[in-house]
């Protein structure tokens, strides 16, 4: 039987180089913001600012900050990754573009890019959607 072993955590730096075969990471999307859900006959959450609770802003940066953590995060999963690994990375629709930037700058290959239509995903508040 293989070992295996979960981390969780903000970031890889404590990972050793070259040392893991397969990345899966969710980092924060950066959506999070006030919203009128309120309002939304139809709610079943009270906002999208999802780090607000916590009073961390764990998932609000501003544009230019949130793709330089792109850039960041990369870098270290290129780092960890040995040749040949692979990985699989959850990003929001708008950042998909620069998540593939990103990987790329940091010498990664970015083969395939799945949509995972989900069913339960938070609504959006508009009576007509195109």
């Amino acid at each position: 039987m293989t070992d295996l072993t979960l981390h969780q955590g903000d970031n890889f730096k404590f990972v050793e180089a070259s040392s893991v075969d397969f990345v899966l990471t969710d980092p924060p999307f950066n959506i999070s913001k006030k919203t009128n859900f309120a309002s939304y006959e139809k709610n079943t959450i009270h906002s999208y600012q999802f780090d607000s609770e916590s009073g961390e802003d764990w998932d609000s940066y501003s544009h230019e900050e949130f793709l330089e953590k792109l850039d960041e995060w990369s870098s270290e999963w290129s780092r960890v990754l040995r040749k040949g690994g692979s990985f699989a990375i959850f990003c929001a629709d708008s950042y998909t573009s620069h998540l593939m930037e990103a990987l790329k700058k940091n010498g990664l290959s970015p083969r395939r890019l799945i949509t995972w239509r989900k069913n339960n995903a938070v609504p959006v508040n508009r009576q007509d959607m195109p």
